[in-house]
């Protein structure tokens, strides 16, 4: 039989027991509610780093790739063949310049072709960037290279049928459908139409403006996936359009 004092001892253990659980189950309470520190992060292997710097390299040297071959078909367009593709506005006003400068190279059929065989050098690196640029940076430098494409096909055209009506490159229906994409501004395309002379400068210059900012944007890790994404299989179907209009049109091969 138990004593009451060994009774009176149980009794106080347990109260003490229980008091202490009490106590150690309110600090854990109020512990779980407070803000929780973030686990450690695992520093990135070598082969991670390796691969994230590759990949950065990568893109760096596609970006500069593709500004170098932007920035050539600028060199390499001469203001007198700038003259030809902007200044005409009228069959007349083509023969009359075409008439009075036909030994001049740029005037040569055969000079021609070979500058669209230039130009056709853009595509092969633009292809070639993908997997490292962002996708509106592809659709950009792939639109102004069919742009260019499609103006010089034109102007071959022209020589070639003594049709002057053919060098208003601004009238034809797959680049005005391009331009009007890719500006993606009814304000901008207003613009352009509305223009009597200087149409080419102008269009290339708003081109070049929008393929340097989405260079830096990707150089940034800002890109433009949301307008890349609306506006890419439209300006991808048109410029398909555009290359096979320059394959068939009167037989010239690239």
């Amino acid at each position: 039989m138990n004593h009451p004092e060994d009774v009176n001892e149980e009794i106080k253990y347990y109260n003490d027991l229980s008091a202490r659980n009490d106590s150690e189950l309110e600090l854990l309470l109020a512990k779980q509610a407070q803000p929780q520190a973030p686990p450690p992060q695992i520093p990135p292997s070598p082969m991670e780093i390796y691969r994230s710097s590759y990949g950065k390299h990568k893109q760096v040297e596609a970006i500069e790739l593709l500004w170098h071959d932007v920035a050539q078909l600028r060199l390499d367009l001469k203001p007198s063949s700038v003259l030809i593709i902007d200044c005409f506005s009228s069959a007349d006003e083509y023969f009359l310049v075409i008439e009075g400068n036909k030994d001049k190279p740029e005037f040569q059929i055969d000079k021609m072709i070979a500058y669209r065989h230039a130009i056709a050098n853009i595509e092969s690196t633009v292809l070639c960037s993908r997997p490292f640029v962002s996708e509106y940076l592809y659709i950009l430098c792939l639109s102004y290279w069919a742009i260019l494409t499609r103006i010089h096909s034109q102007l071959i055209a022209a020589v070639q049928e003594k049709d002057g009506t053919k060098c208003q490159w601004y009238q034809d229906a797959g680049i005005l459908a391009l331009v009007s994409d890719i500006l993606n501004s009814d304000r901008e395309f207003a613009e352009f139409k509305e223009k009597s002379k200087g149409k080419f400068v102008w269009l290339r210059d708003r081109l070049e403006e929008k393929i340097i900012a989405a260079m830096r944007e990707t150089l940034a890790g800002e890109e433009s996936v949301d307008i890349a994404i609306e506006l890419y299989q439209d300006i991808r179907e048109k410029v398909d359009a555009i290359s096979l209009n320059n394959l068939s049109q009167n037989n010239i091969s690239i």
